[in-house]
């Protein structure tokens, strides 16, 4: 996947990725426009916090998971590129 970050708060987790070269070529873009949440890609329209406007520059997406969150997961994200 590349390298990441998180920040455990008392409501969940928030997480910064950052995508390696292998997957960005493979994903050079994952939305059309950032400020438009109709064009992000239907795989990422469960997330919360989702933030996906500095992925073109600098490969990062980041997102929050609640803690009672099942579906929308650290391991989903990282699966939708694998």
């Amino acid at each position: 996947m590349g390298r990441g970050y998180y920040c455990e708060t008392e409501e969940g987790v928030w997480y910064e990725l950052y995508v390696n070269e292998t997957i960005k070529s493979d994903y050079p873009t994952i939305a059309e426009d950032f400020d438009n949440i109709d064009s992000i890609s239907y795989n990422f329209r469960g997330f919360i916090g989702l933030w996906l406007g500095d992925y073109e520059e600098n490969s990062q997406i980041t997102f929050f998971v609640p803690n009672q969150e099942k579906e929308f997961t650290f391991d989903e994200m990282t699966n939708i590129f694998i």
